[in-house]
């Protein structure tokens, strides 16, 4: 049986059995898409989320998410992307190396993902047979590249509250910052600033709250990882002063994945405000990053760097909603003529939330007809002058139903610019929940 769901029906079982009562609640979605490339690529996604909740009054509960995704027309990512584009220009790149060496001098200007296969299976002798390389990355643990049918537990955290502390153990969801596109400070989840509201994914973690007021407390969060070295750690101190919303915060961060890439540990320290000027609504992140690889002390700093954002919101009286956000990435690249493989490393191992080092999110939005909002955000990097154009219009038939028409539009040099490559899109996404 399949772990995760083993998991669920284990703890449904003994929430039950304990006499909690339980509350269910959850959505089915699907979500066709289209692109722009000359084979009119498309994929389709479905999946159902069931959440539920178990209440043992002021004692505590337990919380069990679960999520069934099944990939109807599985798509890779790097298929998205024209051959000539940044991103695959560096992964070519990067097997230059491995095909000149293994298979002799090649030009890599003609080497594209559908023959691959081809150079792969040359080089594994496979006379007459063809190496998977689709089913080779499938089976690797730590990748998401290839969409495809599975179940996830989201959440299976048991909640236990006592006087002066709550602790919350097991996989659960930490979301810290401010931000909207971008959270710098927010080490646990791997930011995507064209889809700035997609559900943050629960880790394994365990998180004692201890309040200190009203408006304050402390967190502290322990993620255990495969190994001592590869287990993350952190604490957040939050208050209010002055009718704003403070939070500093201090974490060690070193995963599995980093360290499959040869990536160092993290050492960061960060802060964070959310609150109003008159009417209008502002937040702010910061983020001191101190990598240390093994052999450094952790009083050296030469290799450290700072993230930030900083944005501001409005609604007029007639429903108009107005935002934009600005975001500084001292790790990406100054120009645009340097991107290079550590950069799509950190972007992809979350470190940073794109390869240049200074980005502009701005957006509107209006709901008309009752029934209808139109949005229209633009995501913005200014290093190498591309932007993502993100138009959705949405329809909600009730409470429980509602149907988004939305697209992206990626405008700027194919060759030298990050998003200039990636082909626009079209996309379609009907969602039931109960």
């Amino acid at each position: 049986m399949n772990q995760a769901l083993f998991t669920v029906l284990t703890v449904s079982t003994i929430a039950l059995s304990a006499g909690a009562q339980p509350q269910f609640t959850g959505y089915v979605e699907n979500t066709t898409a289209m692109y722009t490339d000359d084979d009119h690529t498309w994929t389709d996604i479905a999946s159902a989320r069931l959440e539920g909740a178990w209440e043992y009054g002021d004692r505590g509960g337990i919380e069990l998410h679960g999520i069934v995704s099944a990939a109807l027309q599985p798509l890779d990512p790097f298929m998205l992307m024209d051959d000539s584009s940044v991103t695959n220009r560096i992964v070519y790149g990067a097997l230059e190396g491995f095909i000149n060496t293994s298979l002799g001098s090649i030009d890599t200007n003609s080497v594209t993902w559908t023959n691959i296969n081809d150079l792969m299976a040359q080089f594994y002798g496979m006379d007459g047979g063809s190496f998977d390389l689709d089913a080779f990355i499938r089976h690797l643990p730590y990748s998401t590249l290839y969409p495809r049918t599975s179940v996830l537990l989201d959440r299976a955290v048991v909640k236990l509250f006592f006087k002066s502390v709550d602790f919350f153990i097991g996989r659960q969801m930490i979301g810290w910052g401010t931000g909207y596109a971008w959270n710098p400070t927010d080490v646990w989840n791997k930011k995507n600033p064209a889809d700035p509201t997609a559900p943050k994914v629960g880790i394994n973690a365990i998180r004692a709250e201890i309040p200190l007021g009203d408006l304050s407390g402390l967190s502290l969060v322990v993620s255990p990882g495969t190994a001592l070295d590869q287990t993350s750690a952190g604490l957040r101190c939050k208050g209010n002063i002055t009718g704003y919303d403070l939070s500093l915060s201090a974490t060690r961060i070193h995963t599995a994945d980093a360290a499959l890439f040869g990536l160092p540990e993290r050492m960061i320290l960060g802060g964070d405000l959310a609150g109003q000027i008159g009417n209008v609504g502002v937040f702010a992140e910061l983020a001191l990053t101190n990598p240390r690889k093994e052999g450094q002390r952790y009083t050296d700093t030469d290799r450290l760097y700072l993230q930030t954002d900083i944005g501001g919101y409005y609604t007029f009286e007639n429903g108009l909603y107005l935002m934009a956000e600005y975001y500084f990435n001292r790790l990406g690249a100054d120009n645009r003529n340097n991107y290079s493989l550590d950069h799509l490393l950190y972007l992809m191992n979350g470190e940073m939330a794109g390869m240049g080092q200074h980005y502009v999110f701005g957006g509107m939005s209006k709901e008309f007809f009752r029934y209808w909002t139109l949005a229209i955000n633009a995501l913005g990097n200014i290093t190498d002058h591309s932007a993502m154009v993100l138009p959705s219009l949405e329809y909600s038939h009730s409470d429980n139903l509602t149907v988004k028409l939305g697209g992206s539009i990626g405008v700027g040099d194919v060759r030298k610019s990050e998003f200039g490559g990636v082909y626009s899109s079209g996309m379609l996404t009907v969602s039931g929940y109960f």
